[in-house]
């Protein structure tokens, strides 16, 4: 016996309405496939969306906290960078003391 596989969006209403009934009426055996009533899928779906939902007010909460760890990030670089910057001076300052120091030590032994 040879089996075609329909999808149930091709199916007609009524005939997924009368096998809905078929199966109710005979529960013990059906051939039929139990489609359970809409406020069931409705329900369904309503929970799973109270679920995405819940999710995506996590995923908006650690996003924010990312982004407030990406502005503290980014403050403590330029902080970083400035003092850098104020190495840098300093290391060219002592750069030339210390030249001018032996400038000094070559004319003291000459």
């Amino acid at each position: 016996m040879e089996h075609s596989c329909v999808g149930l969006n091709a199916l007609p209403d009524e005939i997924l309405m009368i096998n809905f009934q078929k199966s109710v009426s005979n529960s013990t055996h059906s051939n039929s496939f139990v489609f359970p009533p809409q406020s069931n899928i409705i329900g369904k779906i309503s929970r799973q969306l109270q679920k995405l939902n819940v999710g995506m007010s996590q995923l908006n909460d650690g996003m924010t906290k990312l982004n407030d760890g990406m502005v503290k990030l980014t403050d403590g670089m330029t902080k970083l960078n400035d003092g850098m910057v104020k190495l840098n001076v300093g290391m060219v300052k002592l750069n030339d003391g210390m030249t001018k120091l032996n400038d000094g030590m070559v004319k003291l032994t000459d």
